[in-house]
């Protein structure tokens, strides 16, 4: 009945290994979808071997890894987030208000705008984004702004003369056309210190051919005056004194969204383009604040990390000549000798993204697994591979999946799809 149990485990946890690599795609909607659930469906009809699930063993340590250049501003934030929370009893709080900043001529933020602006963001803009799917590691963050900046229309305010604290969900407003019948916008909400160091405070992207909703998705007429709003991730930050805000638009962000099969020129009409910010207004109660009380949680049981050498790094290559960009985050290399259990488990896994400039239909992500649980009664490996391309009108979803028991082959599973795009 153990190895029954075990037996499931193991080809839920292979499920969600293929289903993770998929979804780094981030903006491959229902293509993702669809993978995953074929995926996950292998937990019905395989019964042959033994594990445990391949995170175990390093969630605790990837909590305890601090992002130390953080640490201030997290401080900061979660002092805002724990007033709100205790000085009234309704979310969003009432002292919310929300603030309305206009994209104005010449990039100007807060002064109304009459004119036009254009934008058609050359395909590296988002490598500056940091990774997929952050789980605490430093280089997963998103560095300094002013490089995906250098391929987005800016708009920034003068330096703030008092702190300025938000706390909630940024939204941009926009009126706009299109040259293509498809489009993307990404939305940043940067903060720029007095050096013009850029940090994204948050971010957000909308498929503009569902401008009306997610679920009545309709193409775009190129050359119409359209308006769509884009929702901001919530967040809670602090501008001090002498910083900028910055919001940098940009109709590609790769690799986190999946570009639009041609390259779209978007025109703003700056009379109707505005971001508002959810402003928390100062509190003098705020230093009076407690400090949070210590985490809460179980004792963990003893265990080692072996030595192992990562295969992969957290890189970004470009190629001059060529114009390819190739992104790679490695996931989960590590090996863990867990004694309570008598389980030695280790993994290694990549996820890469290449896409080459002026061509979005080269956007590839290619994911490779590898996991294996070794105990007294065998050893159990789980290997995957997967990629995902595209055409004009049609995703290709290629993946797959092998399941070994004490090195003799017991599942094996394989995928070639094409799915159709669907606005996106």
């Amino acid at each position: 009945s153990d190895a029954s149990k075990e037996i499931k485990t193991l080809i839920s946890s292979s499920a969600q290994f293929v289903g993770r690599g998929v979804e780094a795609v981030g903006g491959a909607g229902r293509a993702l979808n669809l993978l995953v659930d074929r995926v996950t469906h292998i937990s019905t009809l395989v019964s042959g071997i033994a594990t445990g699930a391949a995170e175990q063993s390093t969630a605790l340590a990837e909590v305890n890894v601090g992002v130390t250049q953080l640490d201030q501003v997290a401080q900061r934030n979660a002092a805002m987030v724990e007033h709100s929370s205790t000085s009234t009893a309704a979310w969003p709080s009432p002292r919310i208000h929300q603030r309305r900043l206009a994209l104005g001529d010449n990039g100007r933020l807060g002064e109304p705008g009459q004119g036009t602006a254009s934008i058609c963001s050359p395909l590296w803009v988002g490598l500056a984004a940091g990774e997929v799917g952050r789980y605490g590691n430093a280089a997963e963050w998103a560095t300094d702004q002013r490089e995906d900046d250098g391929g987005s229309l800016v708009f920034l305010s003068e330096p703030l003369a008092e702190p300025l604290e938000i706390l909630g969900a940024p939204q941009l407003h926009l009126r706009f056309a299109s040259d293509k019948a498809q489009a993307l916008v990404s939305v940043r909400l940067n903060d720029v210190a007095p050096s013009g160091a850029s940090t994204r405070v948050t971010v957000g992207h909308l498929n503009l051919c569902h401008r009306h909703g997610h679920g009545n998705p309709i193409a775009l007429t190129p050359g119409q005056i359209e308006t769509a709003q884009v929702d901001l991730d919530d967040i809670a930050h602090s501008f001090p004194v002498g910083h900028r805000i910055a919001v940098s638009l940009s109709t590609v962000y790769w690799p986190i969204a999946w570009p639009s099969p041609e390259l779209a020129t978007l025109t703003l009409h700056l009379d109707g383009c505005a971001v508002t910010l959810p402003v928390r207004p100062a509190d003098p109660a705020d230093r009076s604040l407690r400090a949070f009380d210590p985490a809460e949680g179980s004792a963990s049981e003893p265990q080692h990390d072996l030595p192992v050498v990562a295969t992969e790094r957290r890189s970004i290559t470009r190629d001059l000549m060529t114009g390819q960009s190739v992104v790679d985050f490695p996931r989960w290399t590590y090996a863990t000798l867990m004694p309570a259990i008598g389980q030695t488990q280790s993994g290694q896994a990549l996820c890469r993204h290449i896409i080459t400039e002026g061509d979005p239909l080269s956007a590839t992500c290619e994911t490779r697994y590898s996991v294996q649980i070794e105990r007294s009664d065998g050893i159990f490996l789980h290997e995957s591979e997967g990629s995902l391309t595209c055409d004009a009108t049609h995703f290709r979803v290629r993946m797959t999946l092998r399941l070994s028991e004490n090195g003799e082959q017991v599942f094996a599973r394989d995928w070639d799809e094409r799915i159709p795009r669907d606005h996106m």
